[in-house]
């Protein structure tokens, strides 16, 4: 395994999975990048919980703001690549919790940050590539089975 940070964003290479990525590559395309972006977000959500475990709280406004999204770039499992994130929602305006970032780092008003995304993320990133590790073979598994009666 292998973390990578350049800039706000880090970049995992995972080694040793290549029993996984074999399964993964044998289903249909479709169920592939289900499966893979089912396992993704599940992993992801752990780490989301406990940075939301994290959060200040005021009004719980910036606790329901933080989310998981995750998107496919190019072309589908076997060229392209997955991007999940935790983030700070910034859409709708009427939801933004854009102020979350100034909470986090600080500013020249708020004179104490209180970091409460990064600690997590730092403490929980290796569980959290174990945790996708699992449940990419679940999630393989359960599509597989889905998809044999259609085979």
């Amino acid at each position: 395994m292998a973390l990578s940070s350049v800039g706000p964003e880090i970049a995992v290479s995972i080694d040793g999975l290549d029993e996984l990525e074999k399964n993964l590559l044998a289903l249909p395309e479709d169920l592939a990048k289900k499966a893979l972006g089912a396992a993704a977000r599940k992993a992801m959500r752990g780490m989301q919980q406990r940075i939301q475990q994290s959060a200040p709280v005021k009004t719980g406004r910036l606790k329901k703001g933080i989310q998981v999204r995750s998107k496919f770039i190019g072309d589908g499992v076997r060229g392209g690549t997955i991007i999940v994130s935790i983030g700070l929602q910034l859409k709708p305006k009427e939801q933004s919790v854009f102020y979350g970032k100034f909470v986090e780092l600080g500013t020249v008003r708020i004179k104490t940050p209180h970091p409460f995304m990064k600690p997590e993320f730092d403490a929980s990133a290796a569980s959290t590539i174990q945790t996708f590790a699992n449940e990419l073979g679940d999630a393989i598994e359960r599509v597989a089975r889905k998809a044999k009666p259609k085979l």
